[in-house]
């Protein structure tokens, strides 16, 4: 979302009888993107490329700037000369690994107090394990083999299961995300709303990822085995 906050425009020049133009007509607006993803796995090493769209409309531009976590990288004074009054720039950032990093675009005109920026988040996340297995307990390897892989930091809205009926289903999780507060009732089929009870697994279970980093994981296995199709939502 972007904020304008704007300085009162001095009236003082209409005592003189000088006509009053009153504000100039547009704002300058800037846009984040980016041709990679926005979410990786946790100890990827990326090289963030940014395009940072400015279009600079009818006012005078104070100065533009790039900031990294609020740390300014970057800054113009003025308009750069050659840029158009439509102008991408291709922001290169430095290799990042392991957390999540915010990157800002901000431009400020003359009649902005505060600018008008953009920001977007480069996330570093774990793998969100869900599937179907007979077994009553899994280790690491069969965690890894289950059907579905998600990046997620948290958890979303449905979880579809698909394949291998009359099995028991399994979540498994990062550690670090918190604990679901009450298995038996909190995990829901999506269409009826009723509780489709799991349990979690005693001990948590070490996963080690795609770059040999050994991550924790707690594991939920339903406590019934399951046939059909289920849309689980955890609430």
């Amino acid at each position: 979302m972007v904020d304008y906050d704007f300085e009162p425009n001095p009236i003082s020049g209409m005592l003189d009888l000088v006509p009053w133009t009153g504000w100039t007509t547009t704002p300058p607006s800037v846009t984040l993107s980016s041709p990679q993803a926005w979410d990786y796995e946790v100890w990827d090493i990326v090289n963030v490329i940014l395009n940072a769209t400015f279009v600079k409309w009818t006012n005078n531009i104070v100065s533009l700037d790039y900031r990294k976590n609020m740390v300014n990288m970057a800054t113009h004074l003025v308009w750069p000369a050659g840029w158009t009054d439509n102008y991408t720039d291709v922001w290169l950032t430095s290799n990042v690994v392991w957390s999540t990093f915010s990157y800002t675009a901000r431009v400020v005109d003359d009649t902005a107090l505060s600018g008008v920026s953009n920001t977007v988040l480069v996330r570093f996340v774990s793998l969100f394990y869900r599937g179907s297995n007979p077994a009553t307990t899994i280790n690491d390897v069969q965690i890894e083999a289950l059907a579905n892989v998600n990046m997620q930091n948290q958890f979303v809205w449905v979880y579809p299961f698909w394949l291998a009926l009359w099995n028991y289903k399994y979540f498994a999780y990062p550690a670090s995300f918190w604990n679901i507060a009450d298995p038996t009732s909190d995990i829901k089929d999506v269409w009826t709303w009723f509780p489709v009870p799991f349990q979690k697994q005693l001990w948590t279970v070490n996963v080690t990822n795609s770059f040999w980093v050994v991550l924790p994981y707690n594991v939920y296995r339903s406590v019934n085995i399951l046939g059909g199709i289920q849309n689980l939502r955890i609430v």
